[in-house]
């Protein structure tokens, strides 16, 4: 997955953190560390989370995990008197505050632009939304009664994302491609 948040990029297939496509060396367990906050940046993480997750079966000290949270901040310029991406909650945990892009590696996604493509009805489409959305392809974007989905497509030569809406019981489909 790509995780995409102000200028950085977090690709967790390649085990790579950028910076405006210019790779930014972390070690592997600052790495964790960040992943696992940028994957659940939508609610703040506890601390004895982090240790549960990220060294199972282990005792890892509150110093091991405050040094890699610096680590973090330091590959982006963060501080904790003001941060802008992740933020300390004293005796709770750490919230990752910047808003963020969730990509997928393009040849997976293609193969699923493949399939709602295909949908002839509102049950197929549905159910083909739903599978997309269990498989992590599918961003959904809810505007009071509306929703917007979007895909990124494989090809340079089409349009970049795929949109599906509804909005009052209609349906629009707009950059929908095959691969």
């Amino acid at each position: 997955m790509l995780y995409s948040f102000d200028n950085f990029t977090l690709d967790t297939q390649r085990y790579q953190l950028r910076r405006t496509g210019q790779p930014i060396p972390l070690e592997p367990q600052v790495f964790k560390v960040l992943t696992y906050l940028v994957q659940h940046y939508d609610r703040v993480v506890p601390r004895q989370e982090l240790f549960e997750r990220l060294w199972p079966g282990q005792y890892v000290s509150d110093d091991a995990l405050g040094r890699c949270i610096r680590k973090a901040r330091q590959a982006f310029g963060d501080r904790r008197e003001a941060p802008r991406f992740i933020k300390t909650l004293p005796r709770h945990g750490y919230h990752f505050i910047a808003p963020v892009t969730v990509q997928t590696h393009d040849a997976h996604a293609c193969a699923l632009l493949t399939a709602i493509d295909d949908v002839s009805n509102e049950a197929e489409l549905l159910q083909t939304l739903e599978r997309l959305q269990r498989a992590e392809f599918l961003y959904e974007t809810p505007v009071g009664s509306e929703r917007t989905y979007m895909f990124k497509h494989a090809s340079p030569k089409r349009s970049p994302t795929g949109v599906y809406s509804t909005s009052g019981g209609k349906r629009s489909m707009r950059g929908w491609h095959r691969c």
